[in-house]
């Protein structure tokens, strides 16, 4: 037997070979003209003894620092029982070790061509599989795993060694899905044709993944299933990442309004401090009420207006996946324009037209930045240097048949046919660095898709351009079930608790609330000042803040046990609310109130938990 003359010599290693075997590969290298090596290499023929177990496979994989994937592994087995054993515990090929050269010769000389099939490869080629963030597993003919990667590993939990052999549908079951499902799948594969679906797989603690899986079949030379290549995206990871990317999206927009916003909350501010100010004085000089009622009523709408542009902020800065409800239109629109305006009006006027009682089911802060995204698109297509008086930003939204439409149109630059072409792709922009990541507006028609929606545009080049967002219409909140008429309200006055760590915050509810008996539990310790007052006392309402030292408004709640006070409970939160802290909000399901609040607001609450307590 002679070698290839198109095969270049082959590295030999066979680590702690007996005299018999070490006598035989020394000769069987001689009549190929492969090299024994001392240590594996990239494309190495090991030859591993294996008459006494399959041990020595797993013992190369985990000794050598060269990846499986550029090994080639010829198992030596004493009986021909061995070599599918063998082969299940990962080597390339294996053979029934005989003092006979001519046969592990042979076998040498095929394991070079593979080998050096592999070696002409990219070597990026030979990590790719190994180090995809995507589990990959492949199965023999019959559907017995014959290899998995890293990343299949960590996901289920399972190492190679453990699932060499074995089918995933027995291996990773999870009775979610019927023996008829894995049927028609495999069937799928056989017939050479890819399946693709959902798959709830369970990992070796128990718990259960739902994965994105692509089953690719390889058919021999006869057109029969061969072997299966299957990749598994595990589908939490992918949410967990499209959320990311709206998050940034999101904040990136607040942060490009950073600098308006100030000004229009600065503004308001300035006239609401002179105005107190000027109350006071005032007051020094013992003027009567009558000349405090124009101050403090420009006050208290420059208060409003800053409440305003905070609440808009919080809506647009908080995303729950799980808030898919009635929404009113013009509402979220109305919010994104607020927060926008400042920033539009130093390029462009804001025209505002928004049709009242359109309602669509969906995520009110998505549907809100979907605007924001839109109004800050139209703003930097307006070019440099223009006068603003000339140019025009509009948003609109009306109905049109069983649709909510809402535009964005801009006087700017417009698209050429080739930018409009690519503008919903992500990543594509045209902006310059710094200004933009290209996720504007395809996270825009991510966000429309998942409500059933579409976007489309309407552009040319110096005729600006107008993007148009098409929703399913619903029916409004009030009209989905008629509310029940709310009990009497107790004429006597109320027993009320407050807890805030904030005492400016205590002292201002209990002006407000002044017509009813309210004892406070404030500062640092307000918490645990409540809970001693709490089991001291009755109280026919608690007005409790969500965050405070040493102990919560929702730990001190639970604290209570079965205590009837905890069914007339309001929470007070600054808006910076954990995924806990909102879990438990949903789980409460009762009133809770965003500072800065109004007084109005306040007074009508506590007086449904008064109709509430009333009713026990």
């Amino acid at each position: 037997m002679h070698p290839s003359p198109d095969l270049p010599p082959m590295l030999v290693f066979c680590p702690s070979a007996p005299s018999d075997v070490d006598a035989a590969l020394r000769e069987a290298c001689e009549r190929v003209g492969f090299r024994r090596a001392e240590a594996p290499t990239a494309s190495t023929i090991c030859v591993l003894d294996c008459r006494q177990g399959v041990e020595p496979i797993s013992r190369l994989v985990a000794d050598t620092a060269v990846p499986r994937l550029q090994l080639i592994v010829l198992a030596l087995v004493a009986r021909f029982e061995d070599v599918s054993l063998a082969l299940r515990a990962d080597a390339d090929d294996a053979l029934v070790f005989s003092p006979s050269v001519e046969p592990l010769a042979a076998r040498l000389l095929a394991l070079g061509a593979r080998a050096e099939r592999r070696a002409r490869l990219d070597p990026a080629s030979l990590f790719a599989t190994e180090n995809t963030t995507e589990a990959v597993e492949v199965l023999d003919g019959q559907g017995r795993i014959n290899y998995v990667n890293r990343s299949f590993e960590r996901l289920f939990g399972y190492s190679r060694e453990e699932a060499m052999g074995r089918s995933p549908a027995a291996l990773l079951r999870s009775h979610a899905h019927e023996p008829e499902f894995y049927a028609a799948a495999w069937a799928e594969l056989e017939a050479g044709r890819p399946w693709r679906g959902q798959l709830v797989s369970k990992t070796k603690e128990g718990a259960l993944v739902e994965c994105d899986t692509l089953a690719s079949p390889i058919l021999d030379s006869h057109g029969k299933l061969h072997a299966v290549v299957a990749v598994r995206r595990d589908v939490a990871s992918s949410r967990k990442m499209e959320e990311q990317l709206r998050s940034s999206e999101r904040l990136a927009a607040l942060g490009t309004l950073a600098a308006g916003l100030a000004h229009e909350i600065n503004n308001p501010l300035a006239y609401v401090l002179a105005n107190l100010e000027h109350s006071l004085e005032l007051i020094e000089e013992g003027r009567t009420p009558s000349a405090l009622r124009a101050p403090l009523t420009e006050a208290q709408s420059g208060s409003e207006r800053v409440r305003t542009i905070l609440k808009d902020m919080n809506l647009l800065a908080h995303d729950r996946a799980d808030e898919v409800r009635t929404v009113a239109l013009d509402r979220a629109l109305a919010a994104a324009a607020r927060l926008a305006a400042g920033q539009l009006g130093r390029v462009a006027k804001l025209d505002v037209r928004l049709d009242e009682g359109l309602f669509v089911r969906g995520h009110e802060t998505r549907l809100g930045q979907v605007a924001l995204n839109l109004l800050i698109n139209a703003g930097q297509a307006i070019p440099d240097g223009d006068d603003p008086s000339a140019h025009r930003v509009t948003l609109r939204a009306f109905a049109e048949g069983e649709d909510a439409v809402f535009e964005v149109s801009d006087t700017g630059l417009g698209m050429t046919e080739e930018v409009k072409r690519r503008a919903l792709d992500p990543f594509f922009t045209t902006k310059p660095p710094g200004r933009g990541t290209g996720l504007g507006l395809s996270l825009c028609q991510q966000i429309a898709q998942s409500m059933d929606g579409r976007i489309s545009l309407e552009s040319a080049p110096g005729r600006g351009t107008t993007v148009r967002v098409t929703l399913p219409r619903t029916t409004s909140p009030g009209s989905e079930r008629p509310s029940p008429a709310a009990p009497a309200l107790r004429p006597e006055r109320l027993r009320v608790l407050v807890a805030d760590d904030e005492r400016r915050v205590c002292r201002a509810v209990k002006r407000t609330l002044r017509q009813h008996d309210v004892t406070l539990a404030s500062g640092p310790r307000a918490g645990m000042e409540a809970l001693e007052l709490l089991q001291e006392r009755e109280f026919d309402a608690v007005i409790c803040d969500l965050t405070m030292p040493e102990i919560g408004g929702a730990a001190l709640r639970e604290a209570l046990g079965d205590d009837p006070v905890r069914h007339r409970w309001l929470f007070l939160t600054g808006g910076v609310l954990t995924d806990a802290d909102r879990a438990y909000l949903d789980a409460f399901g009762g009133p809770v109130l965003y500072k800065p609040f109004r007084t109005d607001e306040l007074r009508l609450v506590v007086e449904r938990v008064a109709r509430a307590s009333a009713a026990e």
